[in-house]
């Protein structure tokens, strides 16, 4: 009933997607995050294709109540302090779970950023599982996910993913990094 329903809302609001059909343990990259409208179409599309991944949020957003709701949606709080540390610490997820799912914001902020940070691509390689990247096109209202790629050399990956990422929108375009940083 609720994918039904998260279709139908996706639908009304005129958006289409590309059909989420991997059961395999990944990193899947969102961009570009530039509004808090990215997490309602994302948790739309999450749930319109019957899947559960987690995800990375800033520790100050787990408060009580609030925090609890986070984590049964899947939140993973995140200490941005701490910046090393955390990649390894959520390899393990990976390891401890058949398949594992986790989304992660590259930008890591909705705010504009100069450059995005890169611990996805270690995450992955550490893990030993490809990365998926997925654009919100709010100017062509389209969810488009692309084919999965392995984290081997950061600038090659890096290079892919830019390319996946160049023709779409943003909700706020003023606010998106440059991509070709590489």
């Amino acid at each position: 009933m609720l994918s039904w329903l998260c279709r139908s809302l996706l639908k009304l609001n005129g958006w289409t997607y590309d059909p989420w059909n991997r059961e395999i343990s990944c990193v899947i990259i969102v961009a570009p995050h530039t509004s808090n409208w990215d997490f309602i179409v994302g948790y739309l599309y999450r749930c319109s294709q019957n899947i559960n991944p987690y995800f990375l949020a800033k520790s100050e957003l787990f408060i009580p109540i609030f925090g609890q709701l986070l984590r049964s949606i899947g939140g993973i709080a995140v200490d941005r302090s701490q910046k090393n540390k955390q990649a390894t610490s959520l390899v393990s997820y990976f390891q401890n779970d058949s398949v594992f799912q986790l989304v992660i914001t590259p930008e890591g902020t909705r705010s504009q950023v100069t450059r995005w940070k890169t611990g996805f691509f270690y995450i992955a390689r550490e893990a030993k599982v490809p990365i998926i990247p997925i654009g919100l096109d709010f100017k062509r209202k389209h969810i488009k996910v692309g084919t999965p790629l392995q984290a081997v050399h950061l600038n090659q990956t890096l290079t892919e993913i830019f390319a996946f990422y160049r023709p779409i929108e943003g909700k706020y375009p003023q606010k998106l990094p440059d991509i070709n940083q590489t």
